[in-house]
């Protein structure tokens, strides 16, 4: 099944806040699943993203900040409290 909206020209533009407002759940939908013919998969690849980049964000604060800072038990109790 393909997202007839993905190849539209200007829907990158609206980003994860357009993708989530044609989500959401409506009677005439039923409960999970989306209106306008917006596929899950599209905002999976959204939430996939950000999770990447604030992977990306936390190692870079570990290596650069918190590791010199407090070695590796630093590292840990911020890896514990995240």
């Amino acid at each position: 099944r393909h997202c007839h909206r993905f190849g539209r020209r200007g829907d990158a533009a609206f980003g994860p806040q357009y993708a989530l407002e044609k989500c959401r759940p409506s009677a005439a939908a039923g409960a999970g699943q989306c209106v306008d013919g917006l596929c899950r998969e599209r905002i999976g690849g959204y939430f996939v993203t950000m999770q990447t980049l604030a992977q990306c964000a936390l190692a870079l604060l570990l290596a650069l900040y918190v590791i010199p800072a407090a070695g590796s038990a630093g590292g840990f109790i911020v890896l514990a409290v995240v």
